[in-house]
C-alpha cells in the first residue's frame, strides 16, 4: 500500500492546476507560491507576491496577467519600475520574495 502522504501530493497536484486557472496572473516557469491581492474599489490594481522557497536555486521567468494588459508595474520590495510589457521578467534569488504591484489598462 502506498504512504498516505503520496496520495495527498497527487490529490494536491490536480486541486493545484485547478484553482491557479483562477488566479489573475501566471508565471512561467512553475516553481513560485503566488499570493494576489485584488481591490473592489479600484479593479485595475494587483498587488502579487511571490515566494522562492527553493533554498538554493534562484527562480528566472516571467510573470503575465491573464485579465488585461499591463499600464505600470513595480516591484515594491525592491523600490524598482519594471517595463510595462506582456510578459514582466523577473529574478527572485533563493529563499526571497518579490512584491509587485501591476496597474491595468
Amino acid at each position: 500500500m502506498e504512504p498516505p502522504y503520496q496520495l495527498l501530493r497527487g490529490v494536491r497536484a490536480v486541486l493545484s492546476r485547478y484553482f491557479d486557472s483562477f488566479n489573475p496572473v501566471e508565471i512561467e516557469p512553475a516553481g513560485l507560491n503566488i499570493h494576489t491581492c485584488c481591490y473592489q474599489g479600484d479593479p485595475k490594481r494587483l498587488l502579487v507576491g511571490l515566494l522562492n522557497n527553493d533554498l538554493f536555486a534562484d527562480w528566472r521567468g516571467g510573470l503575465r496577467v491573464r485579465m488585461g494588459a499591463i499600464a505600470s508595474a513595480r516591484e515594491l520590495w525592491r523600490g524598482k519600475e519594471l517595463p510595462a510589457q506582456d510578459r514582466l521578467e523577473l529574478v527572485i534569488p533563493a529563499g526571497d520574495v518579490a512584491i509587485v504591484e501591476i496597474r491595468l489598462k
